[in-house]
């Protein structure tokens, strides 16, 4: 598996920082496929390839850790570098 680990300080506020969490996952359910599920201010995501992930968002920060099954371990580079620059155009 290819682990994915973003972890960002942020001034937005709870609620726009799941939003921003929000996008950052349907990009990766558009990209790859998947469902997900909000669980207050964390979202769960699975896919049957067996990848998963979970994005945190806080008053403070965002963290966003994602596991990349075998089937799209090859998508994993462009898949975080897609996650840093959503984070880079909303953080900045």
């Amino acid at each position: 598996m290819k682990n994915i680990r973003v972890e960002r300080e942020h001034k937005l506020g709870q609620a726009e920082c799941l939003k921003l969490a929000e996008q950052i996952t349907d990009k990766l359910i558009d990209r790859i496929g998947g469902s997900k599920v909000i669980d207050g201010n964390v979202i769960h995501y699975k896919h049957i390839s067996g990848s998963k992930g979970v994005l945190t968002s806080n008053d403070e920060s965002l963290q966003v850790d994602v596991q990349l099954g075998l089937l799209v371990r090859s998508f994993g580079s462009s898949i975080e570098k897609e996650i840093h620059e959503s984070c880079d155009e909303y953080l900045s």
